[in-house]
């Protein structure tokens, strides 16, 4: 089955906008936790990777199965003042 695969990176100047700290939690997901009357308690919110079983190819890459694209193309365009993005469409992986 085709695939996608999209390199991303920080646009120069934006390393420690805070836009890039959402879009980080938005792909990867984050761990949050909250006091209660019992003790702490401990979370872990979801992002688009583990949602869609998309693969992380190395440190600003990812694979994403074609039909699941269009809610990363989504993500991209969000956050496109602060992050630059190539797609590419692969249609067959060859294994050496």
């Amino acid at each position: 089955m085709p695939s996608v695969l999209y390199i991303y990176d920080v646009k120069k100047g934006r390393q420690r906008d805070p836009r890039r700290t959402m879009f980080n939690k938005e792909l990867f997901g984050y761990k949050y936790k909250w006091l209660t009357k019992d003790g702490e308690k401990r979370r872990f919110k979801t992002g688009l990777l583990q949602r869609y079983k998309a693969e992380r190819i190395g440190d600003s890459a990812i694979s994403v199965s074609l039909e699941y694209s269009s809610f990363f193309d989504e993500l991209f365009k969000i956050y496109s003042d602060v992050i630059t993005v190539r797609k590419f469409v692969i249609e067959k992986e060859v294994l050496l």
